[in-house]
Formats: structure tokens, C-alpha cells, sequence
């Protein structure tokens, strides 16, 4: 899993802009179509296919739970529309699964967000969640 860490969110009443950043969080991305050979080309040969992510991310705020308090665990598509909006336009979702049009949009990526209430606390570790195996399949592309 990726950390991702970021500053304090902040909001400027007098320039009409709010600025919102994770503090401290894990996050999986994941893609939601069918491997190609252009991500084969990009990321390798080998693929995890999770039969039932719903699940998977289950397990695995399960397991974070017993290492990390969580403030929020949050799984959805990411929606391609950027990160920008004006007081009228209403957000569409946590920032965390908002990006702007890139690349890689074709893939259809999926995240898994868990954030923790305080900066500072993630620490490296390897996390074992062996139950998770029987909803995986590991294969080359």
C-alpha cells in the first residue's frame, strides 16, 4: 500500500478557496477493467485479480483495525473530473478519489482509502491478511 501524507487543509474566506489534503492515510489503487498488454507494458506482467473486492477491503480495514485507529475507510471508483470546483459546483466525493484526466484514465482505477485521525502515526510494516488469498488469483498476463 502507498502512504500518503500531506498538510493541513485550509480555508481562505476572503479568497473564496478551500484546500482540503489527507493527513495520514493508506491507500490501494486498484483498476477495475481487465488487464491489457499497454499495462503490461506500464506495470508489468503479473496481475492480482480480487475476485470480490467488497471483501478485500473488508479484510483489510479488519487487519489495518488492530495496528492503526481510523479515522475513515472509504472504497469507490475514482471519478476523472479534477480537482477543482467553483462555490456553485457541488464536490463529488472525497479527494482522495478525484483526478484530473490523465493517461492512465482507461484503466478505471478503484482506490481504497483508510485515513488515521492524527499525522505522524504510519510507520512501515508488513501486513499479513492470509484470508484474503481465496478471493485472489495471481497470474502473467
Amino acid at each position: 500500500m502507498d502512504e500518503v501524507r500531506g498538510g493541513h487543509g485550509h480555508h481562505h474566506p476572503a479568497h473564496g478557496a478551500a484546500h482540503r489534503r489527507i493527513e495520514d492515510a493508506f491507500l490501494l489503487s486498484l483498476t477495475v477493467v481487465p488487464p491489457s498488454d499497454e499495462m503490461a507494458r506500464t506495470f508489468g506482467r503479473y496481475c492480482i485479480e480480487i475476485r470480490y473486492p467488497n471483501d478485500l477491503f473488508v479484510a483489510l480495514t479488519e487487519a489495518l483495525a488492530r495496528h492503526y485507529t481510523l479515522q475513515r475507510a472509504l472504497f469507490s471508483r475514482v471519478n476523472y473530473c479534477g480537482r477543482e470546483f467553483w462555490s456553485e459546483h457541488r464536490v463529488p466525493g472525497h479527494i482522495a478519489f478525484l483526478k484530473p484526466q490523465d493517461g492512465y484514465a482507461g484503466q478505471q482505477e478503484a482506490r481504497m482509502l483508510w485515513e488515521l485521525p492524527r499525522p505522524g502515526r504510519l510507520r512501515p510494516q508488513v501486513l499479513q491478511v492470509p484470508d484474503v488469498a481465496s478471493i485472489c488469483r495471481f497470474y502473467r498476463i
